[in-house]
């Protein structure tokens, strides 16, 4: 352990994954890379590797996946995440730590009881509220450690309009997008999504920021937008706290820019009456303000003074077996709950909550002559999925049983027959293989296709549904009964083992 103030600490970072690009992911990068500027010798643990993983190497910090690779020494672990911050904090019991809360509302975010985690840091005002009260953390454990932002990735582009042309969403669900998208409509703004909800990741959006006049964000997200210099409305699926203007500004990140502000309904009303609140030089000057007091460079300085204090006041010796430690670290390591597919539950789990966000949003009537999408771009709730359908992907989404069922709805009932054009592709292996289907729409079969070894590429295939069968609401259930389902290994096209029919790509409703 260094005796001298000045010299470089090799600290210990964990996080429970790094597989995308969450918050925690996004700060546990800023951390490191930050005391790998100042000196200090970062080391990371996460199970789940991803690209950032790659971007941190090449940065010269070491990250490793299993806490057994992990032989150096360390002065202090700093955890994120339960299950990581534990099995860190027993591994090296020899060595003080301290714990990192992020959310007020994940059960991996309850911090460890363990003898050497002397101090834990929250982001946010509402988190000392969860420590103190429903974690039994003594307040005088507890310290406020705002969140950063890394200026000098973030900086600001061109000085924003006098009005607003162009807005960006970065969509933490889909629960909100149309409203945001009917808002920015009434408002003359062009819209671009950004998200995994959608399919449109951006892996750096600090080139992306500085394009747009608007940014609709939450959290270190909404930081980094207003680094840029652009003018950002507070929002995500959990509500809206509105424009971030000055006066706001110390309110909104005292909050971390999330729940606790977020207290507003996630309306097109509300959301256009806070676009109505947009002022090019108070956004400019928001933005100069969190530039000034929000550095990722002061934040560090401030993180080490907070090691030092506690390396200084730790004493070591109670916990000092080594032997013990490394096998309750490797035991932890093994069961505690994780987010990859080693613990699948997890992942059903969170497939689960999606299912019943989707369930909770209310399908729109589609319109004639307009395309709808099966792609992670559409964004519009035009769909209901039942059963039988993959997750959308690149071209689409797949049938994944011999029964895919689906809801649409049509925006009254029709006075004769409705015609639909569906773009698809056929799962099709050799030449002289073929793919059959039945649709049925509302338990009336409406259309049988056959789809041959030659084709290949996107096809349209149309089918009309009789007036006297679409239902009273305009609701139409289709289901597409896939008549010889196959797998992509028994095809020999690759490993994929699930019963796929055809991969629907859009769906129009033909004009009369």
């Amino acid at each position: 352990m260094p005796s001298d103030p000045s010299s470089p600490l090799t600290v210990l970072l964990t996080n429970i994954t790094l597989g995308g690009r969450t918050g925690s992911e996004i700060l546990t990068r800023n951390i490191a890379l930050g005391l790998r500027r100042q000196g200090h010798r970062p080391i990371v643990y996460s199970p789940v590797h991803g690209p950032l993983v790659d971007e941190l190497r090449l940065a010269s910090v070491p990250v490793a996946a299993d806490i057994r690779e992990i032989t150096r020494d360390v002065d202090i672990v700093h955890g994120h995440h339960t299950p990581t911050a534990a099995t860190a904090a027993v591994r090296f019991s020899h060595r003080p730590a301290l714990f990192l809360c992020q959310d007020f509302r994940q059960w991996h975010d309850i911090p460890p009881v363990l003898p050497n985690i002397l101090k834990n840091l929250v982001v946010s005002s509402a988190l000392v509220d969860r420590l103190s009260v429903e974690c039994g953390v003594p307040e005088e454990r507890i310290a406020l450690m705002l969140n950063p932002v890394d200026t000098r990735r973030f900086t600001p582009g061109e000085p924003l309009p006098a009005a607003p042309k162009k807005a960006a969403l970065f969509a933490k669900g889909r629960s909100y997008v149309e409203a945001v998208r009917e808002a920015c409509q009434r408002r003359g703004l062009a819209l671009t999504i950004f998200g995994s909800a959608v399919g449109q990741l951006s892996d750096a959006p600090e080139k992306v920021m500085p394009h747009f006049d608007i940014v609709f964000a939450s959290g270190l997200t909404a930081m980094e937008a207003m680094a840029c210099g652009r003018a950002v409305i507070v929002c995500d699926p959990r509500g809206l706290a509105g424009m971030c203007t000055t006066e706001r500004l110390p309110r909104f990140r005292q909050w971390n820019f999330g729940l606790g502000v977020l207290d507003q309904p996630l309306t097109a009303d509300c959301l256009a009456a806070e676009l109505d609140r947009y002022d090019a030089g108070d956004a400019a000057l928001a933005a100069d303000r969190l530039r000034a007091e929000a550095g990722l460079d002061d934040y560090i300085e401030r993180l080490v003074a907070i090691y030092r204090e506690t390396i200084a006041t730790f004493d070591g010796t109670r916990t000092n077996d080594p032997d013990w430690n490394r096998s309750v670290a490797e035991h932890l390591q093994r069961w505690s709950p994780r987010t990859h597919a080693a613990w699948p539950w997890m992942q059903e789990r969170e497939a689960l909550l999606d299912r019943i966000t989707e369930l909770e949003i209310p399908v729109s009537p589609i319109q004639p002559g307009e395309r709808y999408g099966f792609t992670p771009q559409e964004t519009r709730p035009w769909l209901r999925k039942l059963n039988g359908l993959g997750r959308s992907e690149g071209g689409g989404t797949w049938t994944t049983a011999p029964r895919a069922t689906m809801l649409i709805r049509l925006g009254q009932r029709p006075s004769g027959p409705s015609r639909f054009e569906l773009l698809l592709k056929p799962l099709l292996g050799e030449k002289g293989q073929s793919r059959e289907v039945d649709v049925i729409a509302n338990g009336e079969r409406v259309a049988e296709w056959r789809f041959t070894g030659t084709e290949t590429r996107l096809t349209k295939a149309v089918f009309e549904v009789p007036e006297d069968v679409v239902g009273a609401a305009g609701e139409v259930w289709l289901v597409l009964r896939i008549l010889n389902p196959q797998t992509p290994r028994e095809l020999g096209l690759k490993s994929d083992d699930r019963p796929l029919g055809i991969c629907l790509n859009s769906l129009t409703l033909l004009k009369p």
